[in-house]
């Protein structure tokens, strides 16, 4: 479903009492963030009107800037990407106590799939009895990898990716990146590994900007120079998953087109003419591997290997 729907339905269950203890909300992180702060602005914003909370009182600014005393922000640790046990047990130390400034209070898990055991199994006794006014929101783009009892004790938010990027202004250099290809040549996967970096340079550069406009909509005078880093630097690990997701999608359709398909069925019909002319230089063997190679290059660079590596053995090996 769309971010809207998925709004209209958790506004519905609340004004109804009808409102779930847990919501596992799968997608790309960014739109799932988004969402989720939606959602929990609606619970706590006192002069909301309909499915929409007003983004000015003092609940709604601080939920934007993540101080709200009632909301329970848990992500993964800055160096080891984990969410470790001593995180969770001190969550539900938190959450023993009564909420502050709403009858609600709500607990967030960014990345909920980086649950250590350890933490998942404390983190499932937690959610095996919840505090009546407690609402969890575990934000994921792979569910699979939840504890499956986790994952059946909480109502599901898939939300589409149908058009949630498609005003992206890198998209049109990215495409023709990917269509000139290197052919073989090193010198021309270099050219465009360089291509992509600046496209990833650009996308930091956004990242600040968001997240300093962020911070002066919710009224944040001043925040340490490590919060404010980790902020940006989870809204460019967004952007970049995009970027990604992007090239990803872009393959997906030339090997669709290698197996006969029709320009209905495919991501990027904008891009058509690029498509088919890279598809007719590939076996179906060869657009198979650079989709396979695409899958790698995400897992490196969720391996923390450096960029500028990443993306020039990524491209060195694409067909």
């Amino acid at each position: 479903m769309t971010r809207e729907e998925a709004i209209e339905q958790f506004e519905r269950g609340v004004r109804t009492g009808r409102a779930g203890h847990g919501y596992l909300v799968v997608g790309p992180e960014g739109p799932a963030v988004e969402f989720v702060k939606q959602a929990v602005s609606l619970m706590f914003c006192g002069t909301k009107a309909g499915n929409k909370s007003c983004g000015e009182c003092r609940d709604c600014r601080w939920v934007e800037a993540l101080r709200h005393p009632d909301l329970h922000w848990v992500e993964p640790e800055k160096k080891s990407r984990i969410i470790p046990v001593e995180r969770i047990r001190a969550l539900q130390q938190e959450l023993s106590t009564t909420s502050f400034a709403s009858k609600w209070k709500a607990c967030v898990l960014v990345a909920a799939d980086r649950l250590g055991i350890s933490a998942a199994n404390a983190f499932l006794k937690t959610l095996e009895e919840p505090a009546g006014d407690t609402v969890f929101f575990l934000v994921t783009d792979s569910p699979h990898s939840l504890l499956p009892t986790i994952v059946s004790r909480c109502r599901k938010v898939i939300l589409s990716e149908s058009g949630a990027e498609s005003s992206e202004e890198w998209h049109d250099a990215l495409a023709g990146l990917l269509a000139s290809g290197s052919r073989g040549s090193a010198v021309a996967a270099l050219a465009a590994a360089a291509g992509i970096e600046e496209i990833l340079k650009k996308a930091r550069r956004e990242a600040e900007e968001e997240e300093k406009a962020a911070q002066e909509r919710a009224g944040v005078e001043e925040m340490d120079k490590e919060t404010f880093e980790a902020r940006v630097q989870a809204r460019y690990r967004q952007k970049r998953t995009a970027i990604l997701r992007f090239m990803l999608l872009w393959h997906r359709d030339v090997l669709l087109i290698v197996c006969g398909a029709g320009e209905g069925v495919l991501a990027n019909r904008s891009a058509i003419a690029g498509l088919k002319e890279h598809a007719s230089r590939l076996s179906y063997r060869q657009a198979l591997e650079n989709i396979q190679t695409i899958e790698k290059l995400a897992a490196n660079l969720e391996r923390n290997i450096p960029e500028p590596a990443a993306f020039a053995d990524a491209f060195l090996a694409l067909h």
